[in-house]
């Protein structure tokens, strides 16, 4: 009865969910949320995917010419691979060790325009069950770049879940 009353109380004390306090959850939060979601949403129209080759650091290393971008990881990156411009948003997957024993992996996904940099990095054995993904809002894109019929209350995903490519979906955006 104790434990009971102990959860009311902070259930009648606890702060209602505000815009403001939605704001202050980690990036790392943000971004875990946003690719739950877009797995969760079966309305998601697929507007393209990428091709990938699936040598994932067996043939590629990091471009000696040219920028790379800083992918959100703790490890080393060892490889990555400009995909090209969707939508006026540069995508880049790479692998990154993030300790010196090679048990931990990387993989990555990250969107850049300009100075705007979206990304994400996950171990590299759970990119199989759909958690690598970032997504850009509505908010993001400028008129000229968003995909045909794209509404306030959507936003893009780009989502690397499977070796042969990234998709690029069109989705509801629940967070914002």
């Amino acid at each position: 009865m104790a434990v009971a009353a102990v959860i009311g109380i902070r259930l009648l004390t606890a702060p209602d969910e505000t815009p403001d306090a939605r704001s202050t959850l980690s990036p790392a939060f943000q971004a875990s949320r946003a690719a739950y979601s877009f797995a969760r949403d079966t309305d998601a129209v697929t507007l393209l995917n990428i091709p990938l080759d699936g040598s994932f650091g067996g043939f590629i290393d990091l471009p000696s010419d040219g920028h790379v971008p800083e992918f959100p990881t703790t490890g080393e990156v060892e490889w990555a691979v400009h995909l090209g411009e969707y939508f006026g948003w540069d995508a880049w997957i790479a692998g990154a060790m993030v300790d010196t024993a090679g048990f931990r992996r990387d993989h990555c996904v990250l969107v850049e325009r300009g100075d705007v940099t979206r990304g994400r990095c996950v171990p590299a054995s759970i990119r199989s069950q759909s958690a690598l993904l970032v997504d850009v809002p509505y908010t993001f894109m400028p008129a000229d770049d968003r995909p045909i019929g794209m509404q306030e209350d959507q936003r893009l995903g780009f989502w690397w879940r499977r070796d042969q490519a990234v998709t690029v979906l069109l989705g509801d955006d629940p967070v914002r």
